[in-house]
């Protein structure tokens, strides 16, 4: 089984003085078939044997224009 607290899966990361957010997180389970399974932001689920656990951070917030 795999537990996931993770955050800025739905909302970007800010950003301050006209920069632009950063990108959002993703979590998927690529199961051995090839078939994904895109997650929450806080899921607990069960796995197999060849399944694979994919987390993408969110990246950060920019800083003023330009």
């Amino acid at each position: 089984s795999v537990s996931l607290l993770t955050g800025h899966r739905r909302i970007a990361p800010y950003a301050l003085k006209g920069g632009q957010a950063g990108k959002r997180g993703e979590n998927i389970i690529e199961k051995r078939d090839g078939r994904k399974v895109h997650l929450g932001s806080t899921e607990s689920v069960d796995v197999e044997a060849g399944d694979a656990i994919i987390i993408k951070t969110p990246g950060g917030g920019g800083y003023g224009s330009g």
